[in-house]
């Protein structure tokens, strides 16, 4: 796949992901952020938690289910992105973060929001 086409299918899944944690009460506060060398795909907070969500869009789910793609090297690389992203901004610090994952299916536009889906290792 081309690197305008993946761009494409990334937004896609992004805005869908925005879509529904908004749908869940959540407000956006950023989106594709860099911190730490890492890059923090959406950071939502509402509740008293931050998220910081991990979007994986796929056109179908013939190759397995698109968290598989969040291995452990990944899991670390944002859970040091989030570290460093609150570090710069201490104005989240009482919030308790929490790392998700959003499969979008861009062929049925379906998601499936896994909350908690990993923890700091």
């Amino acid at each position: 796949m081309n690197h305008e086409l993946k761009q494409k299918y990334g937004r896609r899944g992004e805005d869908a992901a925005c879509a529904a944690l908004e749908g869940k009460g959540f407000a956006v506060i950023e989106r594709n952020a860099r911190a730490g060398g890492g890059e923090l795909d959406l950071i939502c907070a509402g509740g008293g938690i931050i998220v910081f969500a991990e979007v994986k869009a796929r056109s179908t789910a013939a190759f397995g289910a698109p968290s598989l793609a969040v291995n452990r090297a990944k899991r670390a690389r944002t859970v040091r992105a989030a570290e460093c992203w609150l570090a710069e901004h201490p104005e989240y610090a009482a919030l308790q973060p929490r790392f998700d994952v959003v499969e979008v299916y861009l062929n049925t536009g379906k998601y499936h929001h896994i909350e908690a889906a990993f923890i700091k290792e």
